[in-house]
């Protein structure tokens, strides 16, 4: 059987039958009811019709069938939501994915899961691995909550693998792990392990499983200070978030999640008890780390890195946000460098605080572009105004980008009616007259009379 067998499955059993294993759900004629749990509910709004197939809310406009139910409900892709359908109906998830299993992949997991356990046990009578957890703070539950490890110079993961009786299961194992980089060619000829006098942070994928490694160096000199696991066919940094699998609950509770740079920033703050905190991969989100975020909580708070760098990652983070419909917030962590840091000097109450008073970056970027003076010169000032929107052109023409729009018009004292301003905002997301940028937009002024009759 394949998962197209199990969505089969799941449309045969009446929609209300598995909207009611989420919440409650009242037969009401024909139909079934419930409270809308997409919104501030009161009065049944939930329409949920076993005869066609669906559910939908008419006050918020959410419908679909039952898989789409628990994806918005509990925040979850396409997949995820199948597993959960079958935890909830007592189905067995892994007959259905049977067809879909890679056993090279299979493989690369159960060596990867091996390696983490290796190094959890190295750790566990390491002075350089103790020595690290003391001087960052942190306590043996959160590195176990994040399965910390330590990496010796002695190869033990290579020494595992070629200890493996059996001559062919030694020899795919080996190629698996080369694969995935797990193990390497070493200087001298022969191979070592990908991570040596490090301190190993696992990653996970967003089920849980072992897909990579960060070692962090442990010696003074030692360089790169971090190394991650090279790409491959199990691991891609765009798809993934650090952290992810440990916070998830905690981010569907709150509706809301915190964006962190480092695996050190993340780790810190769930020590602090800041249990929905994830850490972007890379520089910014892409791949699917990026819609998993979205789809997780529409609340985000990036607490990234007090610096240039940092900035940089924030403004491409926002960017990709906004496209989505999402407005971030920045989490103000100065005069400290990261959250780390920040938590280190001032601790979890100061940190909840600022996050409290985070505002959505796009305001600070305005903010930023916006003149000291507004200029006299009517010119100038519809300058101004097209380079606030081409800040707000990942918005689209949605409400936070349109109302942000007219407000910045009244401070710039342009005397054009809203819906011309709208107007000109709108040709510019068109690109008309240039080819987008602010070569799209038509300055503000009268509109052309209509061509004959108008069409």
């Amino acid at each position: 059987m394949g998962l197209d067998e199990l969505k089969e499955r799941i449309k045969e059993r009446p929609v209300s039958e598995i909207i009611g294993r989420y919440i409650n759900v009242v037969k009401k004629g024909t139909r079934h009811v419930a409270l809308c749990p997409f919104h501030d509910d009161t009065n049944p709004s939930l329409n949920i019709d076993d005869g066609k197939g669906f559910f939908m809310c008419f006050v918020d406009q959410k419908g679909g069938d039952a898989i789409k139910f628990v994806q918005e409900h509990k925040r979850l892709g396409f997949v995820d939501a199948l597993r959960d359908i079958c935890d909830k109906m007592g189905w067995r998830f892994e007959d259905y994915e049977g067809k879909r299993r890679d056993p090279r992949l299979d493989l690369a997991l159960k060596i990867l899961e091996r390696a983490q356990s290796l190094y959890r046990k190295i750790a566990e009578g390491s002075p350089r691995y103790r020595a690290f957890l003391k001087e960052r703070g942190v306590d043996e539950r959160t590195a176990r909550d994040f399965s910390l490890g330590f990496a010796p110079s002695g190869d033990p993961v290579l020494n595992y693998l070629r200890s493996i009786k059996d001559v062919d299961e030694r020899e795919r194992a080996l190629k698996a792990a080369r694969d995935i980089h797990l193990v390497r060619p070493a200087r001298g000829g022969g191979l070592a392990d990908a991570f040596r006098e490090r301190v190993v942070f696992p990653v996970h994928d967003g089920r849980g499983r072992t897909v990579g490694f960060c070692g962090r160096a442990t010696r003074e000199g030692q360089k790169p200070k971090y190394i991650n696991s090279r790409e491959s066919f199990v691991f891609q940094k765009k798809d993934l978030l650090y952290g992810l699998h440990l916070a998830r609950g905690a981010i569907r509770e709150r509706g809301s999640v915190v964006l962190v740079e480092g695996q050190m920033d993340c780790v810190a703050l769930r020590r602090h008890g800041v249990e929905n905190a994830v850490a972007a991969m890379g520089v910014a989100l892409a791949g699917r780390a990026l819609p998993a975020l979205a789809s997780l909580a529409r609340d985000v708070a990036m607490a990234m890195d007090n610096d240039p760098a940092g900035r940089r990652s924030m403004e491409r983070t926002n960017k990709l946000l906004m496209e989505r419909g999402i407005l971030p917030r920045r989490v103000d962590l100065s005069p400290w460098k990261d959250p780390d840091e920040f938590l280190a000097k001032e601790g979890r109450l100061a940190f909840d605080e600022r996050v409290r008073d985070a505002v959505p970056f796009i305001d600070a970027l305005v903010e930023d572009a916006f003149p000291d003076a507004v200029p006299k010169l009517v010119d100038r000032r519809i300058e101004v105004l097209q380079r606030m929107f081409r800040l707000l052109a990942p918005l689209g023409d949605a409400l936070p980008a349109t109302e942000r729009i007219q407000a910045l018009a009244g401070r710039l004292g342009l005397a054009s009616a809203p819906e011309r301003i709208l107007d000109s905002y709108g040709e510019f997301l068109r690109g008309e007259g240039g080819g987008g940028g602010d070569q799209g937009v038509r300055r503000l002024g009268p509109r052309p009379a209509p061509a004959g009759d108008g069409f």
